[in-house]
């Protein structure tokens, strides 16, 4: 599942918001996240970001049964920031704590006009016997309503 996001602001403010520990903690609790914590380290052209919350999901009902609907998320972001004004990719992972689930995906920030644009492939793997599909299509519909409202967050924080 992939989605393209249009920012008005070139590639390096982009960056430096996605990359700010500050603003991605704010950014979180602001839409609802709980017990968030996040690392961002560079070394050489690498930027790497370990962030941990907890997120609250209204589960259908065969899922509910199974699963806590207060899910604590492990995200690695690593992202590849060489060259001034440059393209800017990277891989992520988000584990759900107690779950057989990963999430994994890839994204890119490149130059678009006079602005940029967010690239985010996303993929999901459910190793859970006779429901794993459902778990599957469940997150993947979550990732997809939820980047949206990060993306609109970044843009008004860029608005300032």
């Amino acid at each position: 599942m992939g989605q393209k996001f249009r920012y008005d602001h070139d590639v390096e403010t982009v960056f430096a918001l996605l990359t700010s520990e500050d603003y991605l903690v704010e950014r979180s609790e602001a839409l609802g996240e709980r017990n968030v914590s996040v690392t961002a380290t560079t070394s050489g052209s690498r930027t790497t970001l370990k962030m941990r919350r907890d997120v609250e999901r209204d589960l259908p009902k065969v899922l509910a049964k199974m699963f806590n609907a207060v899910s604590t998320l492990d995200v690695t972001e690593t992202w590849d920031n060489s060259g001034e004004g440059a393209e800017k990719s990277g891989t992520f992972t988000m584990d759900i704590q107690g779950q057989p689930v990963t999430i994994n995906g890839r994204f890119t920030l490149r130059p678009a006009g006079d602005g940029s644009e967010h690239e985010i492939d996303v993929s999901c793997k459910a190793k859970i016997p006779l429901i794993g599909k459902k778990v599957e299509k469940f997150v993947n519909e979550q990732v997809s309503s939820d980047l949206p409202k990060e993306i609109n967050y970044n843009k008004k924080a860029l608005a300032g």
